[in-house]
């Protein structure tokens, strides 16, 4: 799906094979984030991403991405674990800390 595709969690949860409660999760984080809106749509609230946002957050994790590969073994496994646990840390820190965006 586009990011600009409104899409129920439900969705969301089968299209990444995870449960409700978990795609819930992480849509909340997204969302607390400024990545995604939730919009109602009847009884439920349907996910949007927030291409301008996101592409923002891309800008800041390509900055990241260039000093992290720096501190990195370069084997390319370790390099995509970190860079995995560097995405999850910044998308938390963004929904704590929305103005990083702003700078």
């Amino acid at each position: 799906a586009g990011l600009t595709v409104l899409s129920s969690v439900a969705k969301l949860a089968a299209e990444y094979d995870m449960s409700f409660a978990v795609a819930q999760s992480h849509v909340a984080v997204l969302e607390k984030a400024g990545l995604v809106t939730k919009e109602p749509h009847g009884r439920e609230r349907l996910v949007r991403g927030d291409p301008a946002t996101i592409g923002k957050a891309r800008g800041l994790l390509d900055r990241y991405e260039q000093i992290w590969r720096r501190r990195g073994d370069g084997t390319p496994t370790s390099t995509r674990a970190r860079w995995h646990d560097h995405v999850v840390h910044l998308t938390h820190r963004l929904a704590q800390e929305p103005e990083l965006l702003q700078r």
